[in-house]
């Protein structure tokens, strides 16, 4: 088939990328590729008055069938039912280069170099602008004659005819540098200035920085290289895991011990208090600290279990959190997060029927009943840590730069952490609702923050729903309004605003540091071990406030609500009391009442009972608890109408 053009301007309409200033190299190139079929080009005659174009469509119709299946034979490395069918091809048309071309990258392939050398040599003398025959020969030189000075002069020549091809450039940069000649760098470079956001090339320059050495560098490469590359490629796999191996060396470095010391004398000068830091494998942590005053100790002490991967970037958190409180206490706005006993049981109250759930499931009642209050303290711990662990971050990564490689491969364990704990079937099966939900958006909200600082998109990976991801990006905008003019102590806000937002403020108090308060410190919760040390068995003002909320919250307009609170402060009396002895109090509160209780009277005394005085419905509680648990069968002969009030006590005690 011939094709013939006048060289006017109807011409230059068709092919609109040309124009009349083009030469006729320019139109031979255009009008090559644009009428090549695979391997089958076309004969083009550029004249000053014409333009000619003759493609063999007879052997295009009569091979192309058996072209295509050697190629895809050997996709399938089934070279041995390729070669035949090759070889007809060969026979039948010689002066088509593509053919010797693979048959050169066959004998490659199995080794068989000076074979290779033969065929990619006849694909040049039929083609010598044959860029992949060019390609290949210089990777044999490379590769199997181990000569790079000849494989150059390949490799340049590839450059005269596609001198702005990216990938072409990586594959001659990477054959080099994987056989330690360095001037591959200089393809990889100018692979760069023509796209700065190839993944080829970008994982090219990180993993070349890396072997040379250049930590920062390789790491700042694959930053980049995160930033244009799909979730779960192969590209970003290998990103992650490079970024990991430049943690774990850069977390052994005294680069970043010195970082370390040095904060630690800046808090001392700033805090007026010595920091000691000491070796403990025995804490399930990375790093923990103990503040001094809640330790009552003349000195800070932060323990760092460096077993732990990326425990430097843990034990800089720690530091950091303690600068935050150093800077609320000189503007007095530090406050204290606590949690208490009542706290606990009005999340077990809550999950009451989630606690049945459990036990259905073959969870004895102990381990289920444990499992609720392991999750009421991880809640606690979310809440209180992920709005600070924000601003603590975003400072690590802003005034701390050689701290980042650790911060990303610490940042990335523990949100995988996050991803089982929300998405695994079991936890959810067991856990309420409303408890996944909150952790689910505490961890978006920290994902947002990972994305934007490094580039990893781990959000699809927690399984959120469209209302859980608008409601974390709501929180972490409103955190970033913070950012520009944070005042000490403005951390807590958000802590307090998303903890009612989730409903979840019932289960902790956020309280100033000056008044005093009973309860789990900070970092007591966040510790996730120790247990209140405060509060288990008294009745402060702040359990009283706790009590109440409960009782009203769940006891409805009917209720008592201060006979429902005194009975939980009586069956905790009696509890642990011999039945006799309850009995004789019992007996000794009745003779009270035979002359009547009056409410309002605020003087009553019991004997058996001589450290308390009573009010009178204060008495009433202890008098009709006492019967409950000493005489129940006479219970009812006293009339007294708080049955209700009783049972809704003893929820709240005996969850």
């Amino acid at each position: 088939m011939t094709i013939k053009y006048n060289r006017d301007q109807f011409f230059f309409s068709v092919f609109k990328s040309l124009d009349q200033s083009s030469s006729d190299s320019q139109i031979k190139e255009e009008l090559t590729k644009y009428y090549s079929e695979g391997p089958f080009t076309p004969n083009i005659e550029v004249t000053p008055s014409y333009i000619k174009v003759s493609v063999d469509s007879a052997l295009i119709s009569k091979q192309e069938s058996r072209y295509n299946k050697v190629v895809d034979l050997c996709e399938k490395g089934q070279y041995d039912k390729a070669k035949p069918v090759l070889d007809e091809l060969i026979q039948e048309a010689p002066h088509i280069s593509e053919y010797h071309r693979i048959k050169g990258q066959i004998a490659y392939d199995e080794s068989r170099y000076e074979q290779a050398l033969d065929s990619l040599i006849d694909a040049l003398r039929w083609n010598p602008a044959n860029t992949n025959a060019l390609l290949m020969m210089g990777n044999l030189y490379v590769k199997g004659f181990n000569d790079t000075k000849t494989a150059l002069e390949f490799y340049n020549e590839i450059l005269t005819h596609e001198f702005n091809d990216v990938l072409t450039l990586n594959n001659i940069g990477a054959v080099l540098l994987q056989h330690n000649d360095n001037q591959g760098m200089k393809f990889i470079e100018q692979a760069y200035e023509l796209d700065p956001k190839h993944p080829n090339t970008i994982y090219a320059i990180a993993l070349f920085k890396f072997n040379q050495g250049e930590l920062y560098k390789s790491f700042h490469a694959c930053v980049e290289l995160l930033a244009v590359v799909k979730n779960n490629s192969d590209f970003q796999k290998r990103a992650i895991k490079l970024i990991l191996e430049i943690a774990s060396q850069v977390n052994q470095s005294y680069k970043l011990k010195s970082l370390i010391t040095g904060l630690i004398r800046k808090l001392e000068l700033s805090g007026g208090k010595e920091i000691v830091r000491s070796e403990d494998s025995s804490i399930n942590t990375a790093g923990k600290i103990e503040i001094a005053e809640y330790h009552n100790k003349e000195h800070h002490h932060i323990r760092v279990n460096s077993s732990y991967k990326n425990h430097e970037h843990l034990v800089m958190h720690e530091l950091i959190h303690l600068d935050f409180i150093i800077q609320a206490r000189k503007k007095k706005a530090n406050k204290l997060f606590t949690s208490s006993i009542e706290k606990e049981n009005i999340f077990l109250t809550d999950f009451s029927k989630e606690l049945k759930s459990i036990e259905k499931h073959g969870i004895e009642p102990s381990r289920a009943k444990q499992f609720l209050k392991s999750l009421f303290q991880g809640m606690n711990l979310q809440a209180y840590n992920a709005p600070i662990d924000l601003f603590i971050e975003l400072k690590l990564y802003n005034e701390y730069p050689a701290l980042r490689p650790v911060q990303f491969a610490s940042l990335y364990q523990l949100l995988g952490e996050g991803i089982q704990g929300v998405t695994n079937k079991q936890i959810l099966k067991m856990a309420p609702k409303p408890i996944i939900n909150a952790s689910k958006i505490y961890n978006l909200v920290n994902a947002f923050q990972f994305r934007e600082l490094y580039g990893l998109d781990l959000i699809n990976y927690f399984k959120p729903s469209k209302n859980q991801i608008r409601e974390a990006e709501e929180f972490y905008n409103e955190f970033k309004e913070y950012i520009d003019d944070k005042e000490a102590g403005e951390e807590y806000e958000l802590v307090q605003n998303w903890a009612e937002d989730l409903n979840i403020h019932y289960y902790f108090t956020l309280k100033d540091e000056n008044l005093q308060t009973k309860g789990s410190h900070p970092e007591e919760v966040i510790s996730n071990i120790e247990k209140d040390p405060f509060g288990i068995n008294s009745s402060n003002m702040e359990d009283e406030t706790d009590m109440q909320k409960f009782l009203t919250y769940h006891g409805g307009d009917k209720i008592n609500m201060a006979v429902a609170m005194y009975m939980v402060e009586a069956i905790r009396f009696f509890e642990s009391m011999p039945q006799n002895n309850v009995k004789e109090i019992a007996l000794e509160i009745a003779q009270i009442g035979m002359t009547g209780i009056d409410p309002n009277k605020k003087e009553y005394r019991v004997s058996l009972i001589p450290d308390k005085k009573f009010s009178g419905y204060h008495l009433l509680a202890y008098y009709y608890v006492s019967w409950a648990i000493a005489i129940p069968e006479m219970l009812s002969k006293l009339q007294m109408p708080f049955d209700k009030e009783y049972d809704l006590a003893k929820q709240f005690h005996n969850i």
